[in-house]
């Protein structure tokens, strides 16, 4: 058994390699020849295993020119869609009436030549989007493309981050902390506080308001 555990801790480290260097096929035809394997059964419902699994099969070319897809958020109006690359940049993709992608263009393309865009996510009521990096931070742009601000959330990579109903920023680190940003009162709610987790947060989901979440 533990040979066979060794194996697919290497199997592993092998797709996540892959995955890192963008070679996402290879990563999926790793990971897909260890849930076909039955001596490897019993380790397929790991999450180390299931979240490569899911960003494997989360990144795709939209368009030729441009690298896969990691993160992306829908705008409240219908209209267009932001969203990282694997390559640190952002796009914004205008929607069709059919939402078909109908252009694609760089966003903020001045910001992210210094910072690599990690995941993002657009709050309907503020109408502003929150763009996670690699570094840490955190940009903040308004409904027209403009910085607002930039925030040092985080000590590593930000991985994940979702706005609730009323607005506040939640955001997930390699750092093994969850935050909170208020944009209103541009503040941290969490700072000395934040709760340290056993691992990176890898992915977060968000419900409720300021008052409960």
């Amino acid at each position: 058994e533990r040979a066979h555990y060794e194996q697919y801790v290497s199997m592993i480290g092998l797709a996540k390699a892959r995955l890192e260097r963008n070679e996402v096929d290879g990563a999926r035809e790793i990971l897909t020849s260890l849930r076909r394997s039955p001596q490897f059964r019993d380790q397929i419902d790991r999450w180390e295993w299931r979240w490569l699994w899911n960003q494997s099969n989360q990144a795709y070319s939209v368009q030729p020119n441009l690298a896969p897809i990691s993160d992306m958020g829908l705008a409240p109006s219908g209209t267009y869609i932001l969203v990282t690359l694997t390559d640190g940049s952002v796009q914004r993709m205008m929607l069709s009436e059919k939402a078909e992608i109908a252009q694609s263009e760089p966003f903020a393309a001045s910001e992210f030549s210094a910072y690599r865009a990690t995941c993002v996510a657009i709050d309907s009521g503020l109408q502003i989007a929150a763009v996670g990096t690699q570094s840490g931070h955190v940009l903040i742009f308004d409904s027209d493309g403009s910085l607002i601000r930039i925030i040092s959330m985080h000590r590593d990579r930000v991985n994940d981050l979702k706005f609730s109903n009323d607005g506040l920023l939640v955001t997930g680190s390699t750092d093994r902390t969850v935050r909170i940003w208020d944009e209103e009162s541009a503040s941290e709610w969490t700072g000395d506080q934040a709760v340290y987790h056993i691992s990176a947060v890898q992915q977060i989901a968000v419900a409720g308001d300021r008052r409960k979440l």
